[in-house]
């Protein structure tokens, strides 16, 4: 009886180690599956990241674009403008005339541009 009860408390020990060791090898699983996990988050986390820094220098880009486009227009029609005066105050009547309209047409072709892009 004694000698069974000494098999008893050699089966429980050994059931308490293989135990231990199981419980080992699943917390060890466990730090390697959240660590792939947290490398693969962090991974997903600098892509998105850059996309984001990507997509906002391009939408600069446009607007430095539309922006450059939009003064260049300007001065443009300043310079038109300053050539209409001028013309405002000679006495070539069919000069002036001929000058306006070629000013209306390409003013109106300019402006096209712009639209389409806003």
């Amino acid at each position: 009886m004694i000698q069974d009860r000494m098999k008893k408390i050699q089966e429980i020990q050994n059931s308490v180690e293989m135990r231990k060791n199981n419980t080992e090898k699943e917390k060890s699983a466990s730090v390697e599956l959240f660590t792939d996990l947290i490398r693969s988050i962090k991974r997903s986390q600098s892509q998105l990241l850059k996309m984001m820094e990507e997509q906002q220098k391009a939408a600069e880009k446009q607007a430095e674009d539309l922006i450059k486009e939009l003064q260049e227009e300007i001065t443009d029609l300043k310079r038109r403008n300053t050539e209409l005066e001028q013309l405002l105050h000679t006495d070539d009547h069919l000069h002036l005339i001929q000058d306006s309209t070629e000013s209306t047409q390409v003013g109106e072709r300019g402006g096209d541009g712009i639209r389409k892009d806003l």
